[in-house]
């Protein structure tokens, strides 16, 4: 067996999104413009300074839901509606519970690499909202180890994040293939510290904004991922 073990990134790799980057964002940018109306901060600048902040959600450096929006407020000047903002978290976890859906092929590929012995883990930068909606998804009877980036103050390419997941997998670097889009330097950011790094790609979906060029191997479909372990 070349490979012990499979780490996979989430979003744009194990969770189908088809309508492309551009849109995706559009839609996000949508819901945390929605989410500042009913808090009571000005959508335009509320969305800009989420979007800038970014790595404070991904590293879990800000707070609560309630403590990150407070925050932004009080930088942008108005005091929150307090009312709304329960309403705002239930948006945004639906707007994120709507994409935690696995890829056609993907619970099939996950239980047929668990059939052949390997390990599998998982490694994604993600807000709070991920953690707390996984247990009610499809995926973590599937899963050895999971590594949320908010949980862990760590974002890839890091280093000791991948590190990290292959210790409590119990399997050395060199014996691991990652399997992600690209997004976040990821694919580099694996092979830096001795993992092999597969690209998966899927034919209707556009390459994330911030992929990587990408020279190495690559795939179309999840169940790929399987000739690549035998």
């Amino acid at each position: 067996m070349k490979f012990n073990a499979v780490i996979f990134d989430l979003y744009g790799t194990l969770v189908d999104e088809t309508t492309g980057s551009v849109a995706r964002l559009g839609g996000y940018n949508r819901t945390t413009s929605e989410v500042a109306e009913l808090v009571g901060a000005p959508p335009d600048p509320f969305v800009q300074l989420w979007n800038a902040t970014i790595t404070q959600r991904m590293t879990g450096d800000c707070g609560s839901f309630a403590d990150y929006v407070a925050a932004l407020c009080a930088e942008l000047g108005v005091e929150p509606n307090t009312a709304g903002m329960a309403d705002a978290l239930a948006l945004r976890t639906e707007f994120f519970r709507e994409r935690l859906v696995p890829r056609p092929d993907c619970l099939d590929t996950l239980a047929a690499l668990r059939a052949s012995g390997h390990r599998i883990g998982l490694i994604t930068d993600c807000s709070w909202e991920t953690p707390a909606l996984w247990p009610d998804t499809p995926f973590p009877p599937h899963f050895d180890v999971t590594t949320f980036s908010c949980e862990t103050g760590l974002r890839k390419p890091d280093p000791r994040i991948y590190h990290s997941t292959c210790e409590r997998l119990g399997v050395a670097p060199d014996r691991c293939l990652y399997v992600g889009d690209g997004n976040s330097g990821e694919l580099p950011g694996a092979e830096t510290v001795g993992m092999t790094a597969l690209r998966i790609h899927v034919p209707y979906e556009t390459l994330p904004d911030a992929a990587d060029p990408w020279s190495g191997p690559a795939v179309s479909a999840l169940a790929q991922v399987l000739d690549w372990v035998k």
